[in-house]
C-alpha cells in the first residue's frame, strides 16, 4: 500500500520536473552535474584533519575517539562512474578508499552491468560476492535487511539523474500525462480577485482536491502508464529487475488500484497561492494527506512573500503513530526567514536565512518504576542561520579558462541542551572548467567544522572533479562468489561467515588505528 502512493508519487515528481530537462548549462556545477550523468567519470578526494583530543560536543565520547583514530589524518579517495545511454543506463562502477600515510587502511568496490552487481571490500575478505543486479543479498546478509519488495527510491533517484537522451524521451512520453492532469485539476480549480487589507487587488488560485476524486484519478494513471508500452519499457531502463519485476508489470494492475481503494486517506487536498497585480507570487500554501507513506499522516508547507526578500517559509511533517495508544505521532517544522541579499556585492547570487528545527518525538509508552538507559527529552529546537554566496561565473581572457568561487555557511544553536554547543559549519569551493561542454570540471575547496562550545575543529581538504569515462568491466568475467547460485542453506551459513567477517574486519581497522583509551 504504501509502495503505491511512493510509486504514483515518483510518476507526479516526473510530470512536474519534465520542463527541466534541458542541455544547457549556465554555471560550472551544472556542467560537472551534466557530464557525470552523461557518461563522464568522476575522481575525488578528501584529506581529513582533526585538532589533538578533539572533543565535539555533538558527538558522544565513542564518537569523538572514533573521529580522532578512525578519521584524523586519513584521505578518503572516491572514483566512480555511471553508464549513459541505451545499454549503459544500468552500468555503474565504484570504489571508495580510506588510507592513511600512503598505506590503504579499508576499501569498498562495486560494479553493475546490465545483469549482474559485484561488491567486494576489505572487511569482507578477498572475495567478490555477486548476484543479480538491484536484488540487495549481500546487504540483506550483513545487516538483516528485508528485501523481499525493493524500495522505490533508488529508481526515483536514477530517474532525476539519468542522462539527457533519456530525459528527452521522458519529457516526450509524459507531456500526455501532465495536460491530461492539468485539465482535470481545472476541474477543482478556483480562480477570484480580492482586495488585501490594503487596498491592493489580489488573484487567488486555489485548488482543492476530495480524496475520492484523488483516488479515482489515480486509478486512472495508473491504467494509462500501464497501457503505455513506450513508456514501460522507458522507465525499465533505469530500473533494476527487482523493481520492474515489483512495479512495472502490467499483472500488477488490478493489485495496485484495489491497493489506492484501501488507502486510509481522509479530507482534502489543497493547493492555494495569492498573487499581486503584476503576476509576483505573494503566497502558497500546500496541505496534503498522506495516508500513511513512509509514515507521514499529514504534510504542510507554507510560503509567504515578504518585503526586502525577507520570505517566510514553514514546513510541518506529522507522523502517524507508532505506538497503538498514543494519538499522536511526532512531528516535525521547519521554519525559515530570508532569501536574496539584494545588495550583494558585483551581483553576485547570495541567500542568508535564519530559521528554527524542532522535533517533536512521539511521546513513549509509561514504563511504570522501570528506569531508561538515558534521560530522552520530548521536544528538540535548534535555531540556525544558513548563508550562501554562488559567486558569479568568471572567464581569464588569456587562458580561456571559466571558474566561479561557492561559499555555504551554516551556524546551529541548540536550545536549552546543556550537554551540547554551537556548531559551525563553513564549506568553500572552487571550480574551473574550459569553455567546451566536454572540457573536464575540477574543484578544490575546504570544509571546516567548529564546535564553538569545546573549541573542537575537524578541517576536511576537498579536490576532484570530471574525468574521460573507463569501460566498466563485466561482472561474469569476475573470480566470484555467486550468491545468486545458492540454496537456502547455503546462504545461511554464509551469512554467519559474512557477519564474523564484517565484525573481524572493524576489529581489524580499529585496531590498526590503535584506538586511544576512553577518558
Amino acid at each position: 500500500m504504501k509502495k503505491t502512493i511512493a510509486l504514483l508519487l515518483a510518476a507526479m515528481l516526473l510530470l512536474s520536473t519534465a520542463a527541466v530537462f534541458a542541455a544547457e548549462f549556465t554555471e560550472l556545477d551544472e556542467k560537472l552535474s551534466l557530464q557525470l550523468q552523461n557518461g563522464s567519470g568522476f575522481s575525488a578526494e578528501a584529506k581529513i584533519k582533526a585538532l589533538p583530543n578533539v572533543k565535539m560536543s555533538a558527538l558522544d565520547a565513542q564518537g569523538n575517539l572514533y573521529l580522532t583514530a578512525l578519521f584524523s589524518g586519513s584521505v578518503l579517495e572516491l572514483k566512480s562512474i555511471k553508464g549513459a545511454g541505451l545499454g549503459n543506463r544500468d552500468k555503474e562502477d565504484m570504489t571508495l578508499t580510506l588510507s592513511r600515510g600512503g598505506n590503504k587502511i579499508a576499501d569498498f568496490r562495486h560494479t553493475s552491468d546490465s545483469v549482474l552487481e559485484a561488491f567486494a571490500s576489505s572487511l569482507l575478505g578477498n572475495n567478490t560476492y555477486v548476484s543479480t543486479r538491484g536484488d540487495g543479498m549481500l546487504f540483506s546478509m550483513l545487516f538483516d535487511w528485508d528485501n523481499t519488495w525493493p524500495g522505490i527510491e533508488r529508481a526515483i533517484f536514477a530517474m532525476s539523474n539519468a542522462d539527457l537522451e533519456w530525459r528527452k524521451q521522458a519529457e516526450a512520453q509524459l507531456k500526455i500525462y501532465s495536460n491530461k492532469l492539468s485539465l482535470w485539476l481545472q476541474g477543482y480549480t478556483r480562480m477570484v480577485n480580492e482586495r488585501d487589507e490594503k487596498g491592493q487587488t489580489v488573484t487567488i488560485n486555489e485548488i482543492t482536491i476530495p480524496m475520492t476524486a484523488l483516488k479515482t484519478e489515480m486509478k486512472l494513471l495508473l491504467t494509462d502508464l500501464y497501457t503505455n508500452k513506450n513508456l514501460m519499457t522507458l522507465l525499465g531502463e533505469t530500473m533494476t529487475p527487482a523493481e520492474v519485476a515489483a512495479y512495472l508489470e502490467p499483472m500488477l494492475l488490478k493489485g495496485f488500484q484495489d491497493a489506492v481503494d484501501a488507502l486510509p486517506l481522509s479530507g482534502n487536498a489543497v493547493i492555494a497561492r495569492r498573487y499581486d497585480p503584476a503576476g509576483k507570487l505573494l503566497l502558497e500554501e500546500v496541505n496534503l494527506p498522506m495516508g500513511g507513506s513512509r509514515g507521514i499522516d499529514h504534510i504542510h508547507y507554507r510560503l509567504q512573500a515578504g518585503e526586502l526578500q525577507q520570505d517566510e517559509m514553514l514546513l510541518e511533517v506529522t507522523m502517524l503513530p507508532v505506538e497503538q495508544d498514543n494519538e499522536q505521532g511526532s512531528f516535525y517544522s521547519l521554519k525559515l526567514l530570508g532569501g536574496d541579499v539584494i545588495d550583494a556585492a558585483d551581483g553576485n547570487d547570495i541567500k542568508n536565512y535564519t530559521g528554527t528545527l524542532t522535533i517533536q518525538r512521539e511521546a513513549l509508552k509509561d514504563k511504570g518504576f522501570q528506569v531508561l538507559s538515558e534521560e530522552v527529552k520530548d521536544t528538540k529546537v535548534f535555531d540556525f542561520n544558513l548563508y550562501m554566496d554562488h559567486g558569479k561565473l568568471v572567464q581569464d581572457p588569456q587562458t580561456r579558462q571559466f571558474s566561479s568561487e561557492h561559499e555555504i555557511s551554516l551556524v546551529i544553536k541548540p536550545i536549552d541542551m546543556e550537554d551540547m554547543g554551537d556548531q559551525s559549519m563553513n564549506l568553500k569551493v572552487v571550480l574551473t572548467s574550459g569553455a567546451s561542454t566536454n572540457s573536464a570540471t575540477k574543484f578544490t575547496g575546504q570544509l571546516i567544522w567548529k564546535d564553538l562550545m569545546t573549541d573542537g575543529e575537524v578541517t576536511v581538504d576537498l579536490s576532484g572533479g570530471s574525468v574521460p569515462p573507463w569501460v566498466v568491466p563485466s561482472v561474469d568475467a569476475m573470480p566470484s562468489v555467486r550468491l545468486d547460485r545458492m540454496s537456502a542453506q547455503e546462504l545461511q551459513n554464509l551469512k554467519i561467515q559474512l557477519q564474523t567477517s564484517l565484525l573481524a574486519g572493524i576489529a581489524r581497522l580499529t585496531s590498526a588505528m590503535k584506538l586511544p583509551s576512553a577518558p
